[in-house]
């Protein structure tokens, strides 16, 4: 099951939450109860085999 990231509206509360795709009319604000939630764009981590970034990989990013 993947993460998902919330933010509160109603109180500000930003939270990560373990739930099935589903499920995201489920979720409360683990805060103040509130369902007045927004799906955050989490970031992402990637691994290199060699344990580091090439030094051009700026280079190809984004086109």
């Amino acid at each position: 099951m993947p993460i998902y990231e919330f933010e509160c509206l109603d109180c500000g509360h930003n939270t990560e939450i373990l739930m099935a795709i589903n499920e995201s009319e489920l979720v409360a604000c683990g805060n103040c109860g509130g369902r007045n939630l927004k799906k955050l764009l989490s970031a992402h981590a990637a691994v290199s085999p060699t344990g580091r970034f090439p030094e051009n990989a700026a280079d190809r990013c984004c086109g």
